[in-house]
């Protein structure tokens, strides 16, 4: 069904560029060839300006070049053939089903940061119980005991320990002083023109482990942000939950990020309870390794990050959600201490997008009152 007016045009002053199915061998759609030109030079104008204010990823140049190249072959392959008769076409059409096509492919590369910089943190080590390691990590047993030594316990109350019991059920709370970091930003690109992306979470484990307080096992943890960052180990502990509601009450606010499952394995060796009798805490060799946990981008998390209120640190909760889960993470002693990492993308313009829609929005309109 043709909705668009109609105009007649010398037929060698068009080139055909599509073909209804439904349409007759007479009803074709044609398109003057300084439109194709046009429709490049806009492209170009938009990349242009986009390259001024928005600083576009590869993947967008990249898109832009594949589209102008896939335009300039089209043009090859429709130009030229057509006698000097005259055609009746519907040219308010021409405007949207091609020149557009390029432009939606183009605008989504407009809508991402560029990379602007990569941040990384870690907790103060600790090797027994030290006031520095207070202040960063907090293991909470179900008991009510805590401790922030040289490693921190995920556990649930079926994992495994040396001595071929379960210890206590236990989670971790880690925390980050990002320090002067958004100040640094908001100087360097501008407050509002940055953002942060790929936000992760990496620790070192050991299968095994020689204290009796720490359990191994398989299972699954929940990763929560807390806005409470006023907890230091020992003196003002943060609680031992169980779930989001009793985490809840002590943190005052919070967000669920993720949950992730420990194998209780390396790439190249499988935790078992038969080596009960060979537990030592392994800080090198195949019994360790690391894992990553991706956070995602979740609102209450970025927000504190980005327009901090009441300090510059960011707290993490990790809660056992498998009674067989036993996870032992290094805080001191070994080669890698627990690591908060993200991005730093800038954040695109409007101007660009508005600009090119509003150029679209006229040349349509022109098109239009030509009808």
């Amino acid at each position: 069904m043709t909705i668009c007016p109609e105009q007649t045009f010398p037929e060698a002053v068009w080139w055909e560029f599509k073909k209804s199915t439904r349409a007759s061998p007479k009803e074709r759609s044609w398109q003057p060839k300084n439109t194709m030109n046009k429709s490049i030079m806009g492209i170009m104008l938009a990349m242009a300006v986009s390259v001024v204010y928005a600083i576009p990823e590869p993947g967008a140049l990249g898109l832009f070049a594949v589209t102008l190249l896939v335009l300039m072959m089209r043009r090859r392959k429709k130009a030229g053939g057509h006698g000097e008769e005259s055609r009746t076409i519907p040219t308010a059409c021409v405007g949207w089903k091609f020149p557009l096509f390029p432009l939606l492919l183009f605008l989504p590369g407009m809508s991402y940061g560029s990379l602007l910089t990569t941040m990384s943190y870690t907790t103060t080590g600790g090797g027994g119980q030290t006031g520095a390691a207070a202040e960063t990590t907090a293991m909470i047993m179900s008991d009510g005991g805590s401790w922030s030594g040289g490693a921190a316990g995920v556990q649930g109350g079926a994992s495994t320990n040396l001595l071929g019991v379960s210890p206590s059920a236990a989670n971790v709370a880690f925390k980050f002083d990002l320090g002067a970091f958004v100040s640094s930003m908001d100087i360097a690109y501008g407050t509002g023109n940055w953002t942060v992306e790929n936000i992760r979470l990496a620790f070192q484990f050991t299968l095994y482990a020689n204290n009796s307080r720490f359990g191994g096992g398989a299972g699954d943890f929940d990763v929560y942000w807390v806005a409470n960052d006023g907890w230091v180990q020992g003196s003002n502990n943060p609680v031992h939950a169980t779930e989001a509601t009793g985490l809840l009450s002590w943190s005052g606010d919070q967000e669920m990020l993720v949950r992730k499952y420990y194998s209780w394995s390396t790439a190249t060796y499988a935790g078992t309870v038969a080596d009960l009798t060979s537990w030592t805490t392994d800080k090198t060799g195949e019994r360790q390794g690391v894992l990553t946990v991706e956070l995602g981008t979740a609102g209450k998390l970025v927000s504190d990050m980005v327009a901090p209120v009441g300090g510059s640190k960011v707290s993490f909760y990790l809660m056992a959600a498998s009674p067989s889960l036993g996870m032992t993470i290094f805080t001191g002693g070994a080669s890698m201490l627990p690591t908060f990492s993200f991005d730093v993308v800038s954040v695109p313009e409007p101007a660009p997008t508005v600009l090119l829609g509003l150029a679209v929005v006229g040349w349509l309109a022109r098109k239009n009152r030509r009808a």
